[in-house]
């Protein structure tokens, strides 16, 4: 199987300002190049949930129109874009933090989520392919969440010592304390 992972960048961040999450710097770094560094070494192919390639080169997965809302739209855009795709990784661009073994420790036959101490992260989780379909077409126009997504998969969850794995940045003050 190619080891293949999905970044989310599509979101509209309303509580930062409105600003492009994955063009935000951290460390003199974007968003979007400081979890393509963590995740590049851990896969075969990454592609961008959202508008823009952002420079990087990568394949941008665009959400449809008939499709849900939110992030869950990647999800059903990423199916659609490649029907043969056994399962993928999703991580948020908000999110450059997550563990070095990520695919590793998530990847398999079935769909599962990152859990840290204090709550589960279903932003990163590996999806398989068969399960989404099921689910998508079992819920026909519902807008769900990921974290409902994985509910109705019964997805394992993998438990993490760190929730500073998963810290993403939602807003500016979020930054500020960053690092």
């Amino acid at each position: 199987m190619i080891r293949t992972a999905l970044i989310l960048a599509g979101g509209e961040a309303r509580r930062m300002d409105g600003k492009d999450k994955a063009q935000i710097m951290l460390s003199e770094q974007r968003l979007i190049d400081l979890v393509l560094d963590r995740l590049r070494p851990q896969v075969d192919q990454i592609f961008i949930s959202g508008r823009q390639d952002y420079g990087t080169g990568l394949g941008v997965i665009s959400d449809l129109d008939t499709g849900p809302k939110g992030p869950a739209a990647a999800l059903f855009a990423m199916i659609n874009a490649y029907p043969g795709i056994e399962g993928f990784l999703t991580v948020p661009v908000d999110g450059p933090f997550f563990p070095k073994s990520l695919y590793d420790d998530l990847a398999g036959e079935a769909c599962s989520i990152a859990c840290g101490p204090q709550r589960k992260h279903p932003t990163f989780a590996f999806w398989t392919a068969n399960d989404l379909v099921s689910v998508f077409a079992a819920n026909r126009g519902d807008n769900l969440a990921l974290h409902k997504i994985a509910e109705l998969i019964k997805a394992r969850e993998v438990q993490y010592r760190a929730e500073s794995y998963f810290r993403n940045f939602n807003t500016p003050e979020d930054l500020d304390f960053a690092i």
